[in-house]
């Protein structure tokens, strides 16, 4: 199932929890906050371990950097993918 598919189907859940009735229109829009939500939080988290990699010390600096890259280059691949899913 797509990104997309999986926040139309929470927002939808969530407007039927709330016994609020409510349309497609209201479902993608509520739907758009929640993927965006999903992508800024994959993306913080990258970040977070990009940084923590990168604040090891001394000796291991070589391996921390080989692994902020690592992590670099999969989020360079993730976020694409993510918002093709859109």
């Amino acid at each position: 199932m797509k990104l997309r598919e999986h926040a139309e189907q929470a927002a939808a859940e969530i407007f039927q929890n709330l016994g609020m009735s409510t349309n497609n229109q209201q479902i993608h829009e509520v739907g758009d906050i929640i993927e965006k939500a999903v992508i800024e939080a994959v993306v913080e988290t990258r970040n977070r371990c990009a940084s923590a990699a990168m604040h090891q010390s001394e000796g291991e600096q070589g391996l921390a950097h080989n692994i902020a890259n690592e992590i670099s280059q999969t989020s360079e691949v993730l976020i694409p993918n993510l918002s093709s899913l859109r």
